[in-house]
Parts: structure tokens; sequence; C-alpha cells
């Protein structure tokens, strides 16, 4: 089991959220709550934005920075029960890589 650590959530006019910006073992039981925190952040950081005008993009920038702490910490804690619990992991790398 791993995780897949997202290095960015937002790119052009894209933002990725939920399971799709990256994902952490299902023991954590975190699925919909990073959801909805993804979402309700990004409405924060989109509010009163207008397709009329540029991106927020520093409020978008501060989002991403806040959510990719949280899954950092989220991953951190799913890691510490599996080891707690012998779900099989093991100390070393965490985070399945794609090169």
């Amino acid at each position: 089991m791993f995780d897949l650590a997202p290095g960015r959530m937002v790119a052009d006019h894209a933002a990725l959220i939920g399971d799709a910006a990256g994902t952490v073992r299902p023991h954590t039981a975190s699925g919909t709550s990073k959801a909805f925190g993804d979402a309700a952040g990004l409405a924060a950081a989109l509010r009163g934005w207008t397709p009329t005008r540029p991106l927020p993009a520093s409020e978008l920038e501060h989002w991403e920075l806040r959510r990719l702490d949280r899954f950092l910490t989220l991953s951190e804690a799913g890691f510490d029960l599996a080891v707690r619990s012998t779900l099989g992991a093991q100390r070393g790398s965490r985070f399945f890589g794609s090169d």
C-alpha cells in the first residue's frame, strides 16, 4: 500500500481535489473530509471571482500550500496507523514514485 503525494493541485485553469489530488491509505477514512476540505477551501479562494477577471493566483497558491500541508499530515497519520496496527507498513519510503 502506498500514498500518492500530489506535486501540485492547481495548474492553469484546473484544480485537483479529493482523491484526484493524491491518495492516502484507506484506514485514515479521510476520502470525504479531504474532498470537502479541498472544495470548501477552493470556493473560498475563488470567492468573488468571475470569468471576466484574472484568476486570483495568490489566493489559489495559498489554498494549494495549505492543502498540500494537510495532505502530508494526513499521510503521516495513516502511515503511523499502519505501523501500529501491523497493516504491513514498513519504515522507509512512504510515497509511490512515478519516475
